[in-house]
């Protein structure tokens, strides 16, 4: 878990402090052989302590480097339009893009010693302006993005052309009958021709014409049944409606559904990360505005935005009059026309410093109205006080873990599962570095096998049908059991299903009993 200390200044600015093993970090005055281990050695203190890097710049001296910045990738400031808050003119059509700089001062220093590769660090900060990144989503980070050498690989031989071309070729080969042309331009794939044996014969017949296949004229029996209006229904919220309409469809089956929901909940996972390592651009330069940056997602935030600006722009006081401990302001509001449409009062508790508006925009949504911030602006406040920001819109409202693998994916943790993981990404991370290195991969490979030999002869295997229900009891987690308390449902009853009838309802069977029997002819004419 990340472990991160929180030091607040005398004027009230907040940093972040990485708390890790004195191992992981810099150490002022140490020498190092080479520029690739001071870089692997920051950027390993980076991922313990949940922050990217990036190279800042270097000094050169007739040719030859000879200082060297290594920078939290959040140093830098945003290049944004200026605002000026006395014209509004300035305000108006900055877009609402959103930057991740911050303005970091955390960063390392190096002096290159002359006539050798070798760098000594001289300078070391650890403070950061921002929150760090919580381990669960280091995978959306620029580095976690990164595909290895074995994902590389595996997508370039798992790539489209290269995939069907070889599907094509096995099917030549085993296949009786079966040909394929390919159609290239200067080496780039441009059409595929294939045609098996039922393709020609079915040429053969009918000529130039949809060669007929067997196998999309399978009966359609028996198939999986779709799950049609899935969890769609109006007594859910209207958002969560929203999402399942876009996400799936309604003739998904389960297994479709389960995927759908899981690829929502992914984008949920990266819009709420974005919103929490990035800030939107300002539009007014006030401090209040930067502190709702600070607490509302980004989402509200771009609606509070437009309050203050509107705030700014189009209110205006008429009239102020002072009752008890009570200020009440009489606000204009005016259209883009410039033209008063109505009147508000914002009333203002002067001793508990409490606000409130005629048009109850806060009861409503669950944020300020500009009609306040306007009021707020005359008053200077800086900060909107806690009693009006609900928590169901402040960053951070949901823990971090929520999003961890085991949340999410149902990951095995128990200790055998984890540490057969760490050796697996053990032996992945060998095989990278060592990826074109011929020698290396020789010398790995030997060393493997002798550990293979070893292992084998201190810890022999079982059988193979005892191995076989072992791995399956694993991969299922539960153990077979003697005696089954609890049996799988019984399966509906639909037409098809064998009675030769379809079921009948209660008001067919009350239709059917209300009709009139038939009588006897011998009996109506005596």
């Amino acid at each position: 878990m990340l472990r991160v200390i929180v030091i607040f200044t005398p004027n009230g600015s907040r940093f972040w402090c990485p708390d890790v093993s004195s191992q992981f970090k810099p150490v002022v005055g140490k020498i190092y052989l080479y520029w690739d281990e001071v870089y692997k050695m920051y950027e390993t203190y980076g991922e313990m302590s949940g922050f990217g890097i990036r190279v800042s710049g270097y000094k050169k001296w007739k040719g030859e480097i000879t200082h060297r910045v290594l920078v939290c990738n959040k140093e830098g400031k945003p290049r944004g339009k200026m605002v000026d808050p006395v014209n509004p003119t300035s305000m108006a059509g900055s877009r609402a893009t959103c930057f991740k700089v911050t303005g970091c001062k955390a960063l390392i220093r190096l002096r290159a010693i002359k006539g050798s590769s070798n760098y000594v660090l001289y300078e070391f900060s650890e403070n950061h302006n921002h929150e760090l990144i919580s381990f669960e989503n280091m995978d959306l980070t620029r580095k976690g993005k990164h595909l290895n050498f074995e994902d590389v690989h595996f997508v370039h031989a798992m790539s489209l052309n290269r995939l069907v071309l070889k599907k094509l070729e096995e099917r030549a080969k085993n296949l009786h009958n079966f040909s394929f042309e390919v159609y290239h331009s200067e080496g780039v794939l441009q059409a595929i021709f294939s045609a098996d044996d039922v393709s020609k014969f079915s040429y053969q017949l009918f000529g130039d014409v949809i060669a007929f296949d067997a196998t999309y004229s399978t009966n359609n029996y028996f198939r999986d049944i779709p799950m049609c209006c899935l969890m769609k229904t109006t007594s859910c919220c209207e958002s969560s409606n929203s999402m399942f309409k876009v996400t799936s469809g309604s003739t998904n089956t389960l297994v479709q559904f389960l995927m759908c929901f899981d690829t929502a909940i992914h984008n949920q996972r990266v819009v709420e990360f974005k919103s929490n390592t990035t800030t939107c651009s300002f539009k007014t330069g006030l401090d209040l505005e930067v502190h709702v940056a600070k607490i509302y997602t980004q989402s509200i935030f771009k609606d509070v935005q437009k309050e203050i600006y509107k705030g700014m722009i189009n209110c205006f006081f008429t009239n102020v009059d002072v009752v008890d401990n009570f200020k009440v302001y009489t606000v204009s509001h005016m259209d883009n026309r410039c033209d008063f449409v109505n009147h508000f009062k914002v009333s203002v508790h002067m001793l508990e410093h409490s606000y409130e508006c005629s048009c109850m925009g806060f009861t409503r949504v669950g944020y300020l109205c500009r009609l306040i911030f306007c009021v707020f602006r005359l008053h200077q406040i800086k900060n909107i006080p806690d009693r009006y920001i609900s928590n169901r819109w402040r960053k951070g409202s949901q823990p971090s873990r929520i999003y961890s693998l085991s949340q999410r994916l149902s990951v095995d943790n128990t200790e055998f599962s984890v540490l057969r993981n760490e050796v697996a990404d053990y032996v992945n991370e060998c095989v990278d570095h060592l990826a074109f290195n011929v020698d290396g991969l020789s010398s790995f490979n030997q060393k493997m096998k002798e550990l293979k030999r070893e292992l084998v002869d201190k810890f022999p295997c079982s059988s193979s049908s005892q191995k076989k229900k072992c791995v399956i009891e694993q991969l299922v987690g539960q153990h077979d059991e003697e005696t089954i308390d609890l049996l799988p449902p019984h399966g509906i009853r639909n037409k098809g299903c064998g009675t030769n009838r379809c079921l009948v309802g209660p008001g067919e069977k009350a239709i059917e009993n209300s009709k009139r029997t038939r009588g006897c002819v011998v009996h109506a004419i005596s």
